[in-house]
């Protein structure tokens, strides 16, 4: 057995030899840091970025931070939009670069900047200008302010505008009427007035088109309604990747011409069953509809649904189409009022009398109205044509009642006000396709929960 000296001796070799080990115990993890930066959004609205790397590391941030990361090696960082709430209209915010990466090392800490910008386009109710041969967007202040606005106007390389729908990217389609185009605005060209040149222009094949209301489905499929032939015409998004002359995937047309279910088809709107609704114009006096599989393939169905007047007007020239948070189907007329038919109406044929009716008081003549749409606090737009042509605004708490009248009107120096488009779909109404998680809006001054930073 050792002596004391040899103890002592023994002790301090053991010290000696720790001491190096502990010192290298934190190095891994000494200096190890991620800077992440996040900029472009309002300062008081919430990001929604989500940090992954080695050991499971899973971090949801909502504005910059500096996380003490647990291990060196690669790290994810991945953005998502970010919705911001507006008045009347929502707005949305995307990241430059949907995902980043950074490499961390000891002594050697990795900063990332996370750079969103406003999606042009976004925060605007659009209107299609007919006689100007462009689009006008209004933003909520000019919505709310009502009377005179000068609104955003984009020209389409001098064609005629007639129907409007955005695309899942936020790109406007945008039908020529009978100049027989479809053409497609980037989002980035509705950020400012002025005139553009379109990414993509379609010239379907078929003689003299007039190519009137438009509507996306949750599959990308794009829908014109043809005045001139009668048809519907369904393009895919394959065939809306690039300019030229195409023939429609799908063409639905009536099966027996002498008796037209489909005359003068003028809007569309898909219902939150993907059911596609078609107002019939001009002597068509009617609304019907045609169900998912009856759009699958060209053919000459019989429409699952014939709505027709009950009388006074309530189906006269329809135009607009637009779905309310309810499920309930809006009809503008152009010779009648603004109908509202509910769900248990749209199940079956016939001529129902509509559940509410709006007349536009205010305006001189109500012959012209055209475009329907809802904001996102369910407040109902209607455009009208002419004499005068301007938009007004039914409020949300008024426009179930019949008789109401428009809280407000927007005019400016546009001519021949058609149909009407949101770049975002409000969150209330059944037609807003669903979103994916990490696509949640950051509300105003509620960016959400996040992971505590590590």
């Amino acid at each position: 057995m050792p002596g004391p000296l040899a103890r002592t001796a023994l002790v301090a070799l053991v010290a000696c030899l720790a001491a190096p080990l502990a010192a290298g115990a934190a190095p891994e993890r000494a200096g190890l840091r991620l800077q992440v930066e996040v900029v472009g959004l309002p300062g008081d609205v919430g990001a929604r970025v989500i940090v992954t790397g080695p050991r499971d590391v899973r971090t949801t941030l909502t504005a910059s931070a500096t996380l003490e990361v647990l291990a060196p090696g690669a790290y994810t960082i991945a953005a998502s939009p970010v919705r911001l709430e507006g008045v009347f209209v929502d707005s949305l915010y995307e990241p430059e670069r949907g995902s980043l990466r950074a490499v961390v090392a000891p002594g050697k800490p990795a900063t990332v900047t996370v750079r969103y910008r406003l999606r042009g386009g976004s925060g605007l109710l659009w209107m299609a200008a007919a006689n100007d041969k462009a689009v006008v967007g209004f933003t909520s202040s000019e919505l709310g302010a009502g009377g005179k606005a000068a609104g955003r106007k984009v020209s389409d390389g001098g064609r005629t505008t007639r129907g409007l729908a955005f695309d899942a990217n936020g790109d406007l389609w945008i039908s020529g009427d009978c100049s027989g185009t479809l053409s497609r605005l980037p989002a980035a060209q509705l950020a400012a007035s002025g005139a553009r040149q379109a990414a993509v222009v379609l010239k379907p094949a078929g003689p003299g088109r007039c190519l009137d209301g438009l509507a996306i489905g949750r599959d990308g499929r794009l829908w014109a309604a043809d005045r001139a032939s009668g048809q519907l015409l369904g393009f895919s998004p394959a065939q809306l990747a690039r300019s030229g002359a195409v023939a429609p995937e799908v063409v639905i047309q009536s099966p027996d011409p002498k008796r037209p279910k489909l005359r003068n088809p003028c809007g569309l709107a898909f219902d939150a069953r993907q059911n596609l609704w078609v107002s019939n114009t001009d002597g068509g006096d009617s609304v019907v509809m045609y169900a998912p599989a009856q759009l699958a393939a060209s053919g000459s169905p019989e429409p699952t649904v014939v709505l027709t007047s009950s009388g006074n007007r309530t189906l006269s020239s329809p135009r607009g189409l637009a779905f309310d948070a309810s499920g309930n189907l809006w009809v503008a007329n152009r010779y009648g009022p603004i109908a509202r038919f509910t769900p248990e109406q749209l199940k079956r044929s016939g001529s129902p009398e509509p559940a509410a009716a709006l007349a536009v008081a205010g305006i001189a003549r109500q012959t012209e109205l055209v475009g329907l749409a809802f904001d996102e606090d369910g407040n109902l737009w209607v455009s009208n044509r002419v004499n005068p042509a301007r938009l007004a605004m039914f409020r949300a708490a008024e426009v179930a009642r019949t008789g109401a009248a428009p809280a407000a009107f927007v005019d400016g120096t546009f001519a021949a006000p058609g149909h009407l488009a949101l770049s975002l779909p409000p969150r209330a109404l059944p037609v807003a396709p669903a979103e994916d998680a990490d696509a949640d809006e950051a509300r105003a001054g509620a960016g959400g929960p996040a992971d505590a930073p590590r």
